[in-house]
């Protein structure tokens, strides 16, 4: 008898919090804060040069290079389905699934560079014993070089979203939110660009060539940081029984590309990481009838 009744108070406890539950929908867009990131590369390579028919120098050299990284076009745009879980008088925990887009456009510059010179050996010998190809011919360009406008590098990632947040009820129609999000990439292209040549008509001594715009893309995604992750901040008001505003302020902890490849980014995009600092405003609707977060709770504080 004590299981029955003890079996049918938690039945009749879960229906009632179920009861409280509320679902909502939000589409948000905005634009990334981050506009500049400054990051360090080091370089080793050799160099040698020929001193006299049997004597050449090999030096070991190191680049310390700075850059900084502009972002031109960073805008974000999100779609979210939320389940809304009451824990007491006006605080609820606000899980579930979102889509999110975003573009980005950036190029590196070079800030300041260092060559610090190792060893320098004399060795004895020939070190270039490569032979020219003997049918090579020179270009002659139809156009410039600097005729070729070169865009900048740009990204287009589509992620899965997952917030974890705590919403609090400052009064009826104003709520306030705090909490953590982690996302990973689904569809991602990286587009990078430089000039390459094209060969138009072989002559007797020379070639006629023509530079031209050449771009590369990758949707592999394997540049992109398969989990990123950060937190939110932000305040929603509701306008309605249904439709509510609201604003919010997610800041990426980790960066949106694995900088470990420099191969991926093209001479004018050596390496990049992009934490996102995005500002985004949107609208919700909110499923079920909205009688405030502080009485839609009362009921869950009785049953204690």
């Amino acid at each position: 008898m004590k299981f029955l009744l003890v079996t049918a108070f938690s039945l009749f406890t879960i229906l009632n919090i179920h009861g409280q539950i509320k679902f909502d929908v939000a589409f948000r867009v905005g634009n990334s804060l981050t506009s500049e990131e400054d990051y360090n590369r080091s370089f080793s390579y050799t160099s040698r040069s020929q001193i006299d028919d049997d004597r050449y120098t090999e030096t070991q050299i190191t680049s310390n290079v700075d850059y900084q990284t502009s972002y031109t076009r960073r805008g974000r745009m999100e779609l979210e389905a939320s389940v809304i879980f009451p824990l007491g008088k006006g605080l609820h925990l606000k899980t579930g699934l979102g889509l999110g887009y975003q573009e980005i456009s950036f190029e590196d510059n070079v800030v300041e560079s260092q060559t610090i010179i190792g060893s320098v050996d004399t060795l004895f010998g020939m070190f270039n014993t490569s032979v020219g190809n003997p049918n090579f011919k020179p270009c002659q360009y139809e156009n410039s070089f600097s005729d070729v406008l070169v865009p900048n590098d740009n990204s287009k990632i589509w992620s899965l979203l997952v917030p974890l947040e705590f919403e609090y009820d400052v009064i009826s129609k104003l709520a306030i939110r705090a909490g953590g999000y982690i996302e990973t990439p689904i569809v991602t292209e990286h587009n990078t660009h430089y000039v390459g040549v094209d060969i138009i008509e072989e002559l007797e001594d020379v070639r006629l060539c023509r530079y031209r715009l050449t771009t590369n893309n990758l949707t592999n995604g394997a540049n992109f940081n398969d989990l990123v992750y950060g937190y939110t901040l932000g305040a929603a008001f509701r306008i309605g029984n249904h439709i509510g505003v609201e604003v919010m302020y997610r800041h990426g902890s980790s960066g949106t590309y694995n900088s470990n490849d420099s191969s991926f980014f093209s001479l004018n995009s050596v390496s990049s990481e992009f934490k996102n600092k995005s500002i985004m405003i949107g609208l919700n609707y909110k499923f079920g009838e909205h009688a405030g977060h502080e009485d839609a709770t009362e009921n869950l504080e009785d049953l204690h």
